[in-house]
């Protein structure tokens, strides 16, 4: 009894042509959700290190005492005076 044996002939070119063909893969919904969330994460990370810009106002304390106008009595408190800021 004689087994068949393909030859190299027959079998190089179909091993030839697998290795040569480029395979795209479609990703599936969860591949798809993984990399989008990977993204996601990245750019998150990138823009929590840019240095957050100043801001146009910078805005002044001014403490204000408990004082007495026309009877009424005023609790003390805090007002706040807008100054631009220079560059």
């Amino acid at each position: 009894m004689k087994m068949y044996r393909p030859s190299l002939n027959l079998i190089l070119p179909l091993v030839l042509t697998g290795c040569t063909t480029k395979q795209t893969l479609v990703p599936d919904g969860r591949e798809q959700a993984r990399r989008d969330a990977v993204q996601a994460r990245y750019q998150a990370l990138q823009e929590a290190k840019k240095p957050s810009p100043l801001p146009a106002f910078e805005l002044l304390p001014i403490p204000q005492p408990e004082r007495t106008e026309a009877g009424i009595i005023h609790v003390p408190s805090t007002d706040f005076v807008r100054i631009p800021r220079t560059r």
